[in-house]
């Protein structure tokens, strides 16, 4: 820049513009080498209802810290659909922060013995992250789902609540 009164009509020396031509390769930083770059798939969530009744229940996610911050959305896929959260609960407190659980209210015969992965969607319904679907047996709906990123793979686990969590969670659970 030529002084104090900085603009970009105000510039000494520039770079031109760097334009992605879509063919050549980029650097991924996460995996240290160049890749095609191939554009990430737009999704379409269903909404579900908040609710359990004889015929719906309840499914808790615990993200584990990966893409909790805002402009994510974790969803549940189940065959080629994708389901928004019904809700998010306040579970674990950590300070300054509180950990808020999605949990999703669905028809027991969509999961009933189905494949059920976990996506994750930006804002604008790009799908960043697909965890590899595992079947939903009877009884699923009671652990608690939580999700990891070991050594390049992600995954998540069915498993019982660890570490501190209100105790209005367990009545929501």
């Amino acid at each position: 820049m030529k002084s104090a009164a900085n603009s970009w009509g105000n510039v000494e020396n520039q770079t031109a513009d760097l334009v992605f031509d879509g063919v050549k390769p980029l650097y991924d930083m996460a995996t240290s080498a160049w890749q095609n770059y191939t554009p990430l798939p737009t999704v379409s969530p269903i909404a579900l209802t908040e609710g359990i009744t004889s015929s719906k229940l309840r499914i808790w996610l615990d993200r584990n810290g990966h893409y909790d911050t805002t402009g994510y959305t974790h969803t549940l896929k189940v065959g080629d659909n994708y389901y928004s959260p019904s809700g998010y609960y306040k579970s674990y407190h950590y300070l300054p922060d509180h950990v808020f659980f999605p949990y999703f209210d669905i028809d027991i015969s969509i999961v009933n013995n189905a494949q059920v992965g976990i996506g994750i969607i930006d804002s604008s319904n790009k799908l960043h992250v697909e965890i590899p679907a595992q079947t939903f047996t009877a009884g699923d709906n009671s652990k608690l789902w939580y999700v990891t990123f070991t050594a390049g793979t992600w995954a998540y686990s069915k498993t019982t609540v660890t570490g501190k969590v209100f105790n209005t969670f367990f009545a929501k659970f």
